[in-house]
């Protein structure tokens, strides 16, 4: 996967830690370790379970809320109006949303993040 499909993929626990990212979800089937990691920081402040296996973690209440909020209104969106959303609450910069959408990944991905349906 090239870089700026996912420039933050891997660093995300920290982005939020240091507030270089505003929202984080992390999945425990994706990143044991960084899961947990997620659970215990003391740095994070803001984090609740969004769904089984899934922690969203924020540098504020509000962006936890906001995710929520999107998600659960995900229907009422195109799935690149959806996209465009949850990349700017993730903290992506346009350009990397705008490429990400156009992109194999963009068009066929099933989570919920990239526009699936909830499990």
């Amino acid at each position: 996967m090239c870089k700026c499909i996912a420039p933050h993929e891997g660093t995300e626990l920290e982005d939020v830690e240091y507030g270089i990212k505003p929202l984080a979800i992390i999945y425990h089937d994706k990143n044991p370790k960084m899961y947990r990691a997620a659970c215990s920081s003391s740095r994070i402040y803001h984090r609740k379970l969004v769904r089984a296996g899934a922690i969203a973690i924020a540098t504020n209440e509000d962006n936890i809320c906001a995710y929520r909020r999107l998600v659960r209104n995900r229907n009422y969106y195109t799935r690149a109006q959806y996209q465009r959303c949850m990349g700017k609450l993730l903290g992506y910069a346009n350009h990397d949303v705008e490429e990400f959408i156009i992109s194999d990944i963009g068009k066929t991905c099933t989570c919920v993040e990239c526009g699936g349906t909830l499990q």
